[in-house]
């Protein structure tokens, strides 16, 4: 009995086995094969598609068209231009300026369209030691830096270039932001200063101007003057600017070539040149000068170099009235020529000066700031 049972125990067989095992692999190809084919499609289309995005990318780029100092605003206003493929979503651009002590930047919003030109501004108060400029799309592989070049603007309250576009219908613009247009009389073209165009000034000739709201407790004067008369010869001053009631601000030349900076109030007022110092104008060159009144030392300077420093204090004085610039009524005229005229409310310090001084560019003191890369 024993023996017939252990005959009716029978494995599969083999053959069985191997037509199962066959059976098994095709249900599972036949269910797994159509979701595999689409994943393979999906990781191909993604591929595709980032391919495409860099593509996207490669062919975007950006270009600085220019760069202006608002005065009014104290603004950097940056015009840039999409030079590649429009981008369909709004895009970060971040402008940024980088120089000695600053760095600062700003970031936008906006879509750019091929060859689209948009204006961006970026507060700026301090523009003297910024020297690049830098425009990035933020999340695209797009950056641009490119060189610019500022002159002082904080505490501008006038300044008078000279050159020709500003010098039209017997007005000479102011560029800052107080608008003092000047009135021209008997003014002479044709001369050329170290930024560009500048007027030869000559008995008889001169330009008034409205006094701006200045107090005497700190005021900056620069111009590029070139003096054409021998220095034996009269007049005995030669007036470069004037804003001056009995009290206020002066710069002169007297007739030895020594420059003179008067400052003060109706009773109380000193000038540069006390302590004799030594003819520093030379006839017929071209030189930069400054006078500087910080609250307790008056100097002036020609070429950055100074001429003399006094020790004084005043109280707070507005000068108002009319100010003349070459000439005065009583005709202390200056001989020669005369460009790049600014006045400023507060005392520049040694770095400002050597950036005003080392502009030879039109373009970069009419403008505040320009491109230079």
């Amino acid at each position: 009995m024993e023996k017939l049972k252990s005959r009716t125990r029978k494995g599969i067989s083999p053959i069985i086995a191997a037509v199962l095992l066959i059976a098994f692999t095709m249900t599972i190809a036949a269910l797994f094969g159509p979701w595999a084919t689409q994943t393979l499609r999906d990781v191909q289309e993604s591929t595709h598609q980032q391919a495409e995005e860099v593509i996207d990318t490669s062919d975007f780029s950006i270009r600085v068209v220019s760069a202006n100092y608002n005065h009014s605003s104290n603004q950097l206003e940056v015009v840039v231009q999409n030079t590649g493929e429009k981008i369909a979503n709004e895009t970060n651009i971040s402008v940024g300026v980088i120089g000695e002590g600053i760095a600062k930047n700003q970031i936008y919003d906006l879509g750019l369209k091929p060859n689209e030109i948009e204006a961006l501004e970026i507060s700026l108060e301090k523009t003297y030691s910024v020297e690049t400029l830098k425009v990035d799309l933020t999340g695209y592989a797009v950056s641009r830096e490119i060189g610019i070049q500022c002159v002082p603007n904080r505490g501008l309250v006038g300044y008078w270039s000279f050159n020709d576009e500003q010098t039209e219908n017997g007005w000479v613009e102011d560029l800052s932001a107080q608008n003092n247009n000047g009135s021209l009389s008997n003014l002479q073209t044709g001369i050329r200063s170290p930024i560009g165009e500048g007027y030869r000034f000559g008995d008889g000739s001169r330009v008034e101007f409205a006094i701006p709201p200045i107090d005497v407790s700190e005021v900056t004067v620069t111009a590029w003057i070139k003096p054409t008369l021998d220095w034996s010869s009269s007049p005995s001053r030669r007036r470069v600017i004037s804003a001056w009631d009995g009290g206020g601000f002066r710069a002169d030349i007297k007739n030895n070539g020594n420059p003179s900076y008067r400052i003060g109030n109706k009773t109380e007022n000193t000038e540069t040149n006390v302590n004799g110092g030594s003819a520093e104008f030379e006839a017929n060159e071209w030189s930069f000068y400054a006078g500087v009144y910080n609250g307790t030392t008056v100097n002036d300077s020609v070429d950055l170099r100074e001429h003399d420093s006094v020790a004084f204090s005043t109280d707070s004085y507005f000068p108002s009235g009319t100010g003349t610039i070459g000439s005065s009524a009583t005709g202390r005229y200056l001989i020669g020529g005369l460009s790049e005229i600014r006045v400023y409310n507060r005392s520049l310090n040694t770095a400002e000066l050597e950036r005003l001084e080392s502009v030879r560019s039109e373009e970069v003191a009419v403008k505040g700031c320009a491109l230079t890369g």
